[in-house]
Formats: structure tokens, C-alpha cells, sequence
């Protein structure tokens, strides 16, 4: 046995001084493509293609996101001093280190594991801190990752794991993205560059760190094999019925958001001309007898002029065209009947983007053929020519609708999503970037279609059924009410029209939900509650129990101190604030809306800390008390909170400063990176401030009217619903096609009672679960009635997920008061689901006859669905 261990030790040893070989002896000589040509090449071949890649590749790196990218070095030559010293000399300085950290590693530890952990380690290193480098090369790290976990079965592998997938993806598939459009060289301060790159240089310093801490000094933080079987035990935990359930949930529920959300075709080549007028005409070839012409546009302002010929040489004039802001990214119809073999456009006003350019002869609905573009005058500062207007016709559809363009506030949105990802001045600036952000990242993967623009709010919006489910299960700590809420969330009216429309409601909500959520599990970690009856003659009494607990015997005073706060690790009640704050960043940088949330949760903070406050000054007082006999465990429970909680307390609110005002204004800022990177003047650091004052004022002194505002005191009755979208043009007279904005009737009449019946009985029955529910509500809800601005019923869409809540919670009373009434949950939920179906037309945009609509969906006279 011996000698087959020696043998297998001699076979790692020269695998891995093979690997080094491969890796390093290249790098040196300058021919980082034999990284991923594992093969046996002559010695002739090989000094060959080390030349070639020598003249070839040049540069610090090459579409790589590593070190040097994040110091500017994305296409720079290799030669380029930084620090002193050329990026080439800094690689050759690494590579000695990585070689000495390896052999260290090597030399001081006999685990067979670290074989591969020092592969992984090569790979990633050489890839983040040599020059050289293409985006492809990290690929093998992540295969020894999990080759590394599987040996040495440390979580933190599997992180890395995690964050390499997670770098190596995005690295590729921007780069391929980019290359899509025809950009090879990444800008070398392009944002996502520089943000992954950063992320990549710590994934190395944590690898370095795990390795050190594996195998020399022997610390493993191995994941528990019985970890779900255990996890399912405690509260808010799914179990198999959970995911079976939610998943059957969340699957009906994207279906139903997706069938009809846009269409994956619209023009994207676009005609910009530069100075007023440039102007061409078409030739169809022969007379032809035009009944309507279509027109697609794109961001800014224009006029046209469109003349008629049949001989190209008199020309009259059909009618004029208006491209403005509210008629952008969707296809305009001119009905005009003419007969002609040639139409002419000439520029009257320049400015806009013009897409594509439709004519439909009469009694047909196939575009019209364009057989030659003869321009009479143009501009070499022209972006595209005439010819764009016609490469795309099969894009149009005769009787276009929101599945073919923009409706309601998309114009502002998904427009200004548009220009933040080309660079372009940002049309719309009265809210944060992020959630356009968000929409440009849909924008980025499918165009700029009505599917690109809608599909990440869509997303969204379905990632809110399982937030819901696993919230309430943390509440309830059932199934069947877990089940519930997101039942209830998911057959909503606002939520199902809110984020299938792109604006950036559905991004600020996601993320109030979450922040919450994360709040209740800080919250919760800290009302596990320690009961400790100490009267004169028994110190010693402890028991555990839960808040509203009182001992009928009147020799006991309870008081109640909290078991996690000074028992649990510090750092493990950090974690949910944490990624409260850091919710609460995402949501502030997506709508100012997520400030309000800010001081539910502050309330719930601090309501916590008081409470702990008083276990810590009821046990100075006991410790005051001369009849207290010193030694007994109650007393040194006593000593322990007097002795804990000034530093936890001190070290909690400090943490929080970080996880709540440092870490959202964070990412606040890098949220405006593609406002900062538009070229030129205005557009740097202390204009992003200016920014925070117009938006302020804005929405300050707005004074505006409209025929859908509602105040806020309308909303939950449902009085004035948005209509958002209106598609009868196309259609027959008894025909109608409507999206609106409103809630469920037999989610929001049911909620009134049910919000006040919740408070009552989490009062009465000292049920503090309900506590942050109530204090949501009321963080997103009251603050409107303050508000001075015009208003409209989906800013009650943030208050939702709240009432629904208490809806589950007063469900689940009934139940346990009434066990034979469980068949009244099932009955609601029908319900719901029913009143759902029937108004589907008038949340989908849906053709339906409007009698339909009136007869059964016009239940209150100011519900205008047409």
C-alpha cells in the first residue's frame, strides 16, 4: 500500500510540474494562448507560435477583466508604465509570487487536495494578475473548484465557485455581447469592466486566504451533511411540499406574464439626417394606389414633408409628419389615399431618428415594395442613410398595438433605459437610474422591442411570488399560509399590470419586500426570548418561552431577556441587516419610494435595541438589589447582559451605519456611472448632485393635472383606476382592447378589515410577528398623505404585498379559532382567482366586446376601461 501511495504522490508531483510548465513558461515568453492548448507540441512548433502570439497580443489584456483592465489597461500596450514599472515587468513580479505562494503551499501541507487547489490557484491568479490575458481564460479555475470542494468539502470553495461562475460569465458575455454590435476594444474605464474586475482581484486575495487557512493553519468551514434536514426543522424553512407547491405557483403565474407581454421584432436601424433639408425619394416601380403609410421613430424631435409624383419631375404635397417625444418606439399610421409611383421625403426639421418608413397599397395589408432610393440631398454628418428606413419591413403589422410599441410611461422609462446603455443625454431624470438600468439590461439581450424593455420588470414581478411565499412561511411558519400570500400576490391586479409595463414601480416594490424580509429575520433572531422569574427567594429560576408567557403563580414577576442577542455570534445577527441595507440601496437607487420604507425600518431597529435596553436596565437594578445572593446562575446571567449589551449595542448601531447610509449611498452613486460616462460637459460627480436637487424640486413643485389621479385616501376603494393603454383605433366599433392599473376587488376590500382586524388581534394576543408587517404598511402608505403632488392609484402598489399579509395573518386566526371554517381559505382564494379571469381582458389588453366589459366589468361609473 505504501508503494502505490508513493507512486500516486509521484504522479500528482508530475502532473502538477507539468501544469506549472504549461501555465507559467508561456506567460513568460509571451504566449498566453497555450493556457487552454493542453497538448504536446514540438519544441520547434511551439518556439514558432511564441513568436506569433509575441507580435499578436501585445497588450496588458485583451478583453480580460483582471487587474490591470482596472487600472487601464484593456487594449494598452504591454510597454505602458504604471507605478513605474510596464505592465509586462508588474506580470513577470507576479508571476514569481504566484509560483513562491504555490510551493509553499505545496512544501507545508500533505493534504492530496491541494494539487488542485493550487491548480485553481495558478489559473486564477495568472489570469487576474499577468498580462496577456483574454476573457476566455479563467474556464479551468472553475472545473478545479469543484474538483477542490469535492476534496476538501469548505464552503467557502464553494463561494468561489459561485463568484468565478458568476466573473467568467459576465466577462464572456459582455465581450460577446459588444461584438454583436461591432465593438471589439472594451472602452478602458467601461463600467462593467471595471466593476468585475474589481470583484475578480477580490475573489484571488479570498482565495489566497482559503488556501492559507486549508492548508496551513488546518481551518475548514465544512458544510453540515445533515444542513437541510436540520434547516427544515426550524422555522420559515421550505421542505419539499414548499418547493412543489411554489414552483407550481410560480410556473401557472409566468405563463400567464409572459403570453402577450411584446413582441421580439421591431426596427432598429434608424436614418438620423443632420441639418434641415436632406431629403429622397422612392421608386415603386410603377403607379400604385397607396391607401396608408406607416412610420416607426426613434428618440428626439423631427418634421417631414412627403410629396407624390408619377413622374418624379411635379410633386404634390400628401401631408406632413410630427415626430415628438409621444410618439416615439411606436408605429404611427398616416390614412392618406394617393396614387403615385414615387414619394418623396424631405427634412424640415432635423433631430429625430427615424426607423423605418411602411407604404401599404389599398386592399392590402403585404408592405409595399421599394425598388431603388434615389437621394437628391444629403449631409456627410448623416447618421445611416435612407436606405434604413426599408430594411426592416417585415417588422411592421397593419394593425399594430402595445405588443408592437411603447404605451403609457414607457416613452420616459425604457426610452432613457435605451440611452444609458449607448451613452446617450438621458431623457427622463426625475428618479433614480437603477431600475431603467435594469430595463436596458433586457434591452441589451433582445433589442429595443416591446419584449427587451418589458421582460426584466416581468422577471421581477415573478420573483415577487416566491419573495412573498417565503416571507409568510418566515411569518407564519406554514405552508398553507405561505401558499396563500403569494396566491394572493400573484392573481393581483396591480402587481400583474405593474410589471408588465417598463417603468421602475416593479423594481422599487421588489425590493421594499426584500428589505423586510430581511428585516423580520434580524427582528425575529432577536424576540426568541429568555424568561427569568427572580424573586427573593429563588434566583435560580430560568425558563424559556415566548413573548405574552405569564406565570399564573403570583410569587413570580416575569422579565424577559433576550436568549440570541448575547448568546448567538456577533457577526451571525449582522447578516440580515446587512442584506436589509443592502436591499435598501438597491431600492433607493431604483425609486425614491424605498425612503420611506428606510424609516419603517429604522423603527423596527430601534424598537428591538429598546427592548433590549430594558432587559439590560432591569438586570442593573436586580444587581443593585442587596436580597440578590451573588453566585447563582441567574446572577451571573445578570452580570453576563450588563457586561454585553453597551459593546453589542455600540457595535450594532456602528455596523448599521455602514449596512444603511454608507452602502446605499454607494451604490446610489455607481448607479449614475452611465449617466457620468456620457461624453461631454455636465456629466461628472457633483452634477450628479445637482441631479438629486432637480429631482426634489421636480417633483416638489409639480402642478399638473390629470383625468386618472387619485389621492391616496381612493386607492384601497379602488375608486379611479389608471388607464394605461387604449387600443380601439384598429378595432370595430363594438370591439376594445384596454390595459389598466387597479388592484383586485377581493384582495383590496377584503384588506380594509382586514389591516385594522390584524392590529387588533396581534395587540391583543401580544403577537409581534405583526408588528413589521403594520409598520411596512403604514412606512409606504401614510407618508402619501402628505404628499402635495399629483398622485395615482399605483403608488399603492408598494403597500400591497403589506396588506396582503394581513390578510394571511387574519385567515390564520380565523382558522385557529375555527378549525371547522379551514374550507374558507380555499373559498377566498377562488374567489380571487375568479374575479381575476373575469377582468384578465382589461389587464391584458385583450380584444373583448364591449359589452362584456361594460355589462360585467364597469362595476363602479368611474371605471373607464374605453
Amino acid at each position: 500500500m505504501k508503494i502505490i501511495k508513493n507512486k500516486w504522490k509521484l504522479v500528482y508531483i508530475l502532473l502538477s510540474a507539468f501544469f506549472l510548465r504549461l501555465l507559467i513558461a508561456p506567460v513568460i515568453q509571451g504566449h498566453p494562448t497555450d493556457i487552454y492548448c493542453f497538448k504536446f507540441k514540438s519544441w520547434a512548433n511551439h518556439a514558432a507560435s511564441v513568436g506569433l502570439s509575441k507580435a499578436s497580443y501585445p497588450y496588458a489584456t485583451v478583453n480580460a477583466f483582471n487587474l490591470f483592465a482596472l487600472f487601464g489597461g484593456n487594449w494598452v500596450s504591454g510597454s505602458t508604465k504604471v507605478m513605474f514599472l510596464s505592465y509586462e515587468i508588474w506580470g513577470y513580479i507576479f508571476i514569481v509570487g504566484i509560483v513562491a505562494f504555490s510551493l509553499y503551499i505545496y512544501f507545508k501541507s500533505e493534504d492530496v487536495s491541494r494539487f488542485y487547489f493550487i491548480s485553481m490557484f495558478i489559473i486564477t491568479a495568472v489570469f487576474v494578475i499577468i498580462a496577456k490575458m483574454h476573457e476566455r481564460y479563467l474556464f479551468p479555475a472553475v472545473v478545479l473548484a469543484v474538483i477542490t470542494y469535492i476534496y476538501t468539502r469548505d464552503k467557502r470553495i464553494l463561494y468561489l465557485l459561485a463568484g468565478l461562475s458568476f466573473t467568467h460569465f459576465v466577462n464572456v458575455a459582455y465581450v460577446l455581447l459588444c461584438n454583436a454590435k461591432g465593438v471589439y476594444q472594451i472602452p478602458r474605464f467601461d463600467g462593467v469592466l471595471m466593476f468585475i474586475s474589481a470583484v475578480n482581484v477580490i475573489f484571488l486575495a479570498c482565495m489566497a486566504k482559503v488556501g492559507l487557512d486549508i492548508y496551513i493553519k488546518r481551518k475548514y468551514l465544512i458544510l453540515d451533511t445533515n444542513f437541510v434536514e436540520k434547516r427544515e426543522k426550524q422555522r420559515g424553512i421550505l421542505n419539499r411540499k414548499d418547493f412543489l407547491l411554489l414552483g407550481i405557483l410560480t410556473l401557472i403565474y409566468s405563463v400567464i406574464a409572459f403570453y402577450n407581454l411584446g413582441s421580439f421584432r421591431a426596427p432598429q436601424t434608424f436614418w438620423k439626417p443632420a441639418r434641415m433639408g436632406e431629403s429622397f425619394y422612392v421608386d415603386f416601380g410603377e403607379t400604385k394606389n397607396i391607401e396608408r403609410v406607416y412610420y416607426f421613430g426613434g428618440i428626439g424631435k423631427g418634421k417631414y414633408e412627403v410629396d407624390f409624383s408619377e413622374d418624379a419631375r411635379i410633386w404634390e404635397n400628401i401631408t406632413n409628419i410630427y415626430h415628438e417625444d409621444s410618439k416615439i418606439y411606436i408605429w404611427n399610421i398616416l390614412k392618406k389615399s394617393f396614387r403615385a409611383r414615387y414619394v418623396k421625403l424631405t427634412v424640415t426639421e432635423a433631430g429625430a431618428r427615424l426607423n423605418e418608413l411602411v407604404f401599404f397599397e389599398k386592399n392590402s395589408r403585404k408592405p409595399l415594395e421599394v425598388k431603388s432610393i434615389i437621394i437628391t440631398d444629403t449631409d456627410p454628418t448623416t447618421a445611416g442613410n435612407p436606405g434604413k428606413l426599408f430594411d426592416e419591413q417585415n417588422t411592421v403589422t397593419y394593425e399594430p398595438s402595445f405588443m408592437n410599441g411603447m404605451y403609457f410611461d414607457e416613452i420616459y422609462h425604457a426610452r432613457t433605459a435605451y440611452e444609458h446603455l449607448y451613452q446617450i443625454e438621458p431623457y427622463e431624470s426625475t428618479h433614480p437610474p437603477l431600475g431603467k438600468i435594469f430595463i436596458a439590461i433586457g434591452i441589451a439581450l433582445f433589442g429595443m422591442t416591446p419584449l427587451g424593455w418589458r421582460v426584466v420588470g416581468t422577471l421581477f414581478g415573478i420573483g415577487m411570488i416566491p419573495l412573498m411565499y417565503v416571507f409568510a412561511k418566515e411569518l407564519f411558519n406554514k405552508t398553507e399560509y405561505a401558499f396563500f400570500a403569494a396566491f394572493l400576490m400573484a392573481f393581483d391586479f396591480m402587481h400583474f399590470t405593474q410589471t408588465r409595463i417598463a417603468t421602475i414601480d416593479v423594481y422599487g416594490v421588489f425590493f421594499i419586500i426584500l428589505m423586510y424580509y430581511f428585516m423580520y429575520r434580524y427582528y425575529y433572531m432577536n424576540c426568541q426570548e429568555l424568561f427569568l422569574y427572580i424573586t427573593n427567594n429563588n434566583e435560580n429560576s430560568l425558563s424559556s418561552g415566548f413573548t405574552g408567557f405569564t406565570p399564573h403563580s403570583p410569587l413570580f414577576t416575569p422579565h424577559y431577556f433576550h436568549m440570541n442577542f448575547y448568546s448567538i455570534e456577533f457577526r451571525r445577527t449582522l447578516i440580515p441587516l446587512g442584506l436589509s441595507g443592502l436591499s435598501f440601496g438597491l431600492g433607493i437607487a431604483s425609486k425614491w419610494i424605498c425612503l420611506y420604507g428606510g424609516v419603517g425600518l429604522a423603527l423596527i431597529f430601534f424598537t428591538t435595541l429598546y427592548k433590549r435596553y430594558k432587559e439590560y436596565s432591569y438586570a442593573k437594578r436586580r444587581l443593585r438589589d442587596a436580597s440578590v445572593k451573588a453566585g447563582k446562575p441567574a446572577v451571573e446571567r445578570l452580570r453576563y447582559v450588563v457586561r454585553i449589551f453597551p459593546s453589542y449595542s455600540r457595535n450594532t448601531i456602528l455596523w448599521c451605519m455602514l449596512f444603511f447610509i454608507v452602502i446605499p449611498f454607494i451604490i446610489y452613486f455607481l448607479s449614475y456611472i452611465p449617466f457620468m460616462i456620457v461624453p461631454g460637459p455636465g456629466h461628472g460627480p457633483m452634477d450628479v448632485v445637482t441631479y438629486q436637487i432637480h429631482m426634489y424640486n421636480y417633483h416638489k413643485t409639480l402642478k399638473a393635472s390629470h383625468p386618472f389621479s387619485s389621492p391616496w385616501w381612493q386607492w384601497p376603494l379602488i375608486i379611479r383606476p389608471v388607464w394605461y393603454y387604449g387600443g380601439q383605433e384598429h378595432l370595430g366599433a363594438d370591439k376594445m382592447s384596454s390595459i389598466v392599473a387597479m388592484g383586485n376587488p377581493a384582495i383590496w376590500w377584503t384588506g380594509i378589515p382586514a389591516v385594522f382586524a390584524a392590529a387588533v388581534m396581534s395587540m391583543k394576543n401580544r403577537d409581534s410577528r405583526m408588528y413589521i408587517v403594520l409598520v411596512g404598511l403604514a412606512s409606504q402608505y401614510i407618508p402619501w398623505v402628505l404628499v402635495p403632488r399629483l398622485t395615482f392609484m399605483y403608488h399603492f402598489f408598494a403597500s400591497v404585498p403589506f396588506v396582503i399579509l394581513c390578510i394571511a395573518y387574519v385567515i390564520m386566526r380565523i382558522k385557529e379559532r375555527y378549525p371547522h371554517y379551514g374550507y374558507i381559505i380555499y373559498g377566498y382564494m377562488t374567489v380571487v382567482l375568479g374575479v381575476f379571469v373575469m377582468f384578465y381582458p382589461v389587464l391584458s389588453g385583450t380584444v373583448v366586446d364591449k359589452a362584456y366589459v361594460t355589462r360585467f366589468l364597469r362595476w363602479l361609473p368611474s371605471w373607464i376601461f374605453y
